[in-house]
């Protein structure tokens, strides 16, 4: 996963916000049912106290202290209700306590006597032994002479037990809304994101021969639809530019041609007269040398130029790709011959491809003759054919100078021409591998190079199989 990525950021930060104001969220219930559940528990205590105390003020002097102790045992059966009760006179000391109650949930002997009598009603929570808790009650009765102190209380279990399962809840709950959450936001924002991928296919498919499509415009009213509408007004722009400057190629080497044309017959002409001193002949052969390379130009420029217009498939016919190659290393074997160059062609499958046979010849022409060209005395080229799955390979190995590792992947960009080759007497203008590539794209199919082990290097061309 991409942690950089704007998906994953989206994601990441929009669960983080759900998980924080869940969390947020759960901590606020947690404590505010505590102060519910301690204020109702405080409040029931209350009554049931001041009761007690109301009852002792009236029949304290007519029962007295056992009296009043028993009625009281009677009426409210404290071990039964699962409840603390205790009654004290300031100078005598306790003359009440409950029992052990049934549910044990706290000792009633350990339940710790006042320090101070409170002059009003007060809430305490104390520790009843064993680790429980007890909310106590404490409400001080004044009569003629005497000072009681009555206290009740109850333990807390059944509250903290509420609690419990309520952080249970909440702890198992968190986990799950943090999982809905980002499932979620990967939704939505998969969703919401459906446009900017359309545009991205809709961009892979546009290339320098299919300039006048535009990217799909979604009528959101907001950046994304600002966005679209400029990447189309970019795209028309380009088209508008690269129709310009295909035009401007195509219309100055066509106009090359026949001023180059009328200067190599002229020079040629003049070569071939007797007449003229040596010195000026020389002359005359290094003009026509560099005449012949410019018309070279031209005609590649004029080539590449009816390629990108999509000149590259005037005919779609069903050809063998090795007997093509067996048949053009025939015709181009007296060039290998002249350096002493070995060429030999393999032919491993039937690899039929369909396409514009002229313009596939033109591949394999091209190719050998660049092979030709960087391959010393008495080298090897070796061509092989092959057909694996879908697709018919074309190599073209060779025993040259090799190309640079920086310069393999620019080495059909059109004039380019590794500083290693330049270097040397070979003259090219860099356009010959460029029109490979332009014709390769435009049947579908890929060209690279790379090097060898054993020095030279080695090209490829990848072509859809014909059905």
């Amino acid at each position: 996963m991409n942690t950089k990525s704007i998906r994953f950021r989206l994601i990441a930060g929009y669960t983080g916000l759900i998980t924080v104001v869940v969390l947020g969220f759960g901590i606020y219930t947690y404590m505010k049912v505590d102060n519910y559940l301690r204020l109702v528990l405080q409040q029931s205590l209350l009554r049931r106290a001041e009761a007690i105390a109301t009852s002792l003020k009236t029949d304290i002097y007519r029962l007295g202290e056992t009296g009043f102790a028993k009625q009281v045992q009677v009426r409210y059966t404290p071990e039964q209700n699962d409840r603390f009760i205790r009654m004290s006179e300031r100078r005598q000391g306790v003359f009440y306590v409950s029992g052990q109650p049934i549910d044990r949930s706290f000792a009633a002997s350990k339940v710790p006597l006042p320090g101070d009598w409170p002059s009003k009603p007060a809430t305490f929570t104390v520790d009843a032994g064993g680790g429980s808790k007890l909310l106590l009650e404490v409400v001080k009765v004044n009569i003629p002479e005497h000072e009681y102190l009555v206290e009740l209380g109850f333990s807390e279990k059944d509250n903290d037990r509420v609690l419990r399962g309520l952080l249970t809840t909440l702890l198992i709950g968190l986990p799950v809304v943090i999982v809905v959450a980002a499932t979620g936001g990967s939704v939505l924002l998969q969703r919401t994101l459906r446009p900017v991928r359309d545009m991205i296919d809709k961009a892979n498919e546009i290339s320098h021969h299919e300039l006048n499509a535009r990217l799909p415009v979604h009528y959101t009213g907001d950046d994304l639809e600002r966005l679209s509408i400029t990447l189309n007004q970019m795209i028309s722009r380009l088209e508008e530019s690269l129709q310009n400057s295909r035009r401007f190629t195509s219309d100055a080497s066509h106009e090359l041609r026949t001023p180059l044309t009328i200067i190599r017959g002229e020079l040629e002409q003049l070569l071939a007269r007797k007449d003229i001193p040596d010195s000026i002949g020389d002359r005359v052969a290094s003009l026509l040398e560099e005449t012949d390379r410019l018309i070279g130009i031209a005609e590649g420029l004029l080539t590449l130029s009816r390629l990108d217009a999509g000149e590259a498939l005037r005919e779609n016919v069903h050809a063998d790709l090795g007997e093509l190659a067996t048949t053009t290393a025939e015709q181009m074997s007296l060039l290998a011959e002249e350096k002493a160059i070995e060429l030999t062609c393999l032919r491993h499958t039937s690899a039929e491809v369909k396409g514009d046979r002229s313009r596939l010849k033109q591949i394999i022409v091209n190719l050998l003759d660049n092979a030709i060209k960087y391959t010393p005395q008495h080298g090897k080229i070796r061509i092989e054919v092959r057909a694996e799955k879908r697709h018919a390979y074309l190599e073209v190995i060779d025993s040259g100078i090799g190309i640079p590792k920086e310069d393999l992947i620019r080495i059909f960009d059109r004039f380019h021409r590794a500083d290693s080759v330049r270097s040397t007497a070979i003259h090219g203008a860099g356009l010959g591998l460029s029109i490979v590539r332009s014709i390769c794209t435009a049947h579908g199919g890929r060209a690279y190079a790379e090097n060898v082990a054993d020095g030279g290097c080695k090209f490829v061309v990848e072509l859809p199989l014909a059905d």
